[in-house]
This record gives C-alpha cells, sequence and structure tokens, in this order.
C-alpha cells in the first residue's frame, strides 16, 4: 500500500512485492494515512477534504465513509477488532485518541492528550 500524487492528486495505491500491478484504489478529493486490517480485507484512510475516517476493499470498490466526525490517522489493532484514530472533539487544542470498534464504528474507549501532545502521527498497538 502507498499513496501517491502521479494523478495530479493524491490517492491511495496498492500494489505486488516486486512493485508490479500497480492499482489505484481511492479517487476522492485526496486520500492519506492508510492502515490495512490484518485479514487484509480493508484498507481505513482519511480524506484530506475533512479527515473523516474512510474504508475500502484493497481489491477495489467503493469506498465506505466510516465516520461524520475527525478522526484521523488510523490504527487497526493487531486483532483486527478495533479502530484508534486522533479526534478534537469540541475545541481544536483538545486532542483525544479515540478507539472505535471496527464492525459498527462506536467509541469504546477515550484519551484525552496533554496540551501540546499530539505531536505524533501515528498510533501503535501494543500486544
Amino acid at each position: 500500500m502507498f499513496q501517491s500524487s502521479r494523478t495530479g492528486t493524491q490517492h491511495l495505491w496498492r500494489m505486488n512485492l516486486d512493485g508490479s500491478n500497480q492499482v489505484q484504489l481511492t479517487n476522492g478529493y485526496a486520500e492519506r494515512n492508510a492502515a490495512i486490517s490484518p485479514d487484509g480485507k480493508w484498507v481505513y484512510y482519511n480524506s484530506s477534504e475533512n479527515s473523516l475516517l474512510w474504508k475500502v476493499d484493497p481489491n477495489g470498490g467503493e469506498p465506505v465513509q466510516l465516520t461524520n466526525e475527525y478522526a484521523a490517522y488510523p490504527s487497526v489493532s493487531p486483532d483486527g477488532k478495533l479502530i484508534a484514530c486522533f479526534h478534537f472533539p469540541r475545541v481544536s487544542h483538545e486532542a483525544r485518541i479515540t478507539v472505535r470498534s471496527a464492525d459498527d464504528m462506536k467509541t469504546v474507549a477515550e484519551l484525552t492528550l496533554a496540551p501540546g501532545f499530539w505531536i505524533s502521527r501515528s498510533i501503535q498497538w501494543e500486544a
């Protein structure tokens, strides 16, 4: 999985390990921050237009919008059951990590970060 602006706008692509069979997966405003489910069935990502959470089948198909609110830099849990994202619920300086169920996108946990802490652009899961 990689992102490229070779078409004039940043989109998500997949390819074989040897670099062959490059296929464009998204075609929206501009997509980034891809995270692949452990079973390889979904690619979760953000639209640069609004940082909502989306998913698309890595074999192609129509993208599915998962959230109606900011959910940036998705990270899928090792078992594929949870997705963690950065979230700004009320004010732009109040960053949170929101953990959602991959099945229904319901929030299962939230962690409010200290002011100024959200400088990382990735969330890592521990086993």
